[in-house]
């Protein structure tokens, strides 16, 4: 969306099978709005039964033995379609030709692939090798963890809907801004 400085957020969600083993919930839902859009995210740990069907002919991956499982992997919702996609492969479902259509104007669409975490690893070296920017640099690591940061602390405060200023990348709520940080322990307290 070429857009990653979130304005706001709200997460609510609850532990249902996990109580008292852990802070992160089993069930959670996220929205976020942006400066020209929105969008919402879910999170669901309570079985390893995926968004969808899995690759024709792909294995089922991290050991997972249902054969819908998908239990690392992201679906995305559009209003062309719907693309579900792990770190082995992808399907793509079309979004119906309009109404009183009986079927999607376009066919849905597999691509088997597999866990390529390696291209990352290699990519990194020679970044250090050639002194190039990463494909995914520190920046784009930032971006990516203070949307997640933000959504742990709006659930950790109930839900609460906060308002965020990305240029000084702080809340609107005193509790919210307590929860960014914490004391550092010596001797990286220096810093």
């Amino acid at each position: 969306m070429r857009d990653d400085r979130p304005l706001s957020v709200v997460a609510n969600g609850a532990q249902y099978v996990k109580a008292g083993q852990s802070d992160t919930p089993d069930v959670i839902q996220v929205s976020y709005e942006y400066r020209n859009w929105r969008m919402s995210y879910e999170g669901i740990q309570l079985s390893t039964f995926g968004a969808g069907p899995r690759i024709p002919g792909g294995r089922v991956p991290y050991g997972a033995n249902a054969p819908h499982a998908r239990p690392h992997g992201e679906a995305f919702y559009g209003t062309k379609g719907t693309i579900f996609s792990d770190r082995v492969g992808y399907e793509v479902f079309p979004a119906d030709a309009g109404e009183g259509a009986t079927e999607p104007s376009v066919e849905p669409r597999s691509v088997a692939g597999a866990d390529r975490t390696d291209l990352h690893v290699l990519d990194f070296i020679e970044c250090m090798r050639s002194r190039n920017m990463p494909l995914a640099d520190v920046d784009v690591g930032h971006r990516s963890t203070v949307a997640c940061l933000m959504a742990n602390i709006s659930y950790k405060l109930g839900g609460l809907k906060l308002a965020w200023d990305p240029d000084r990348e702080r809340f609107d709520d005193v509790r919210a801004n307590d929860l960014i940080d914490r004391p550092a322990r010596r001797p990286w307290d220096l810093i």
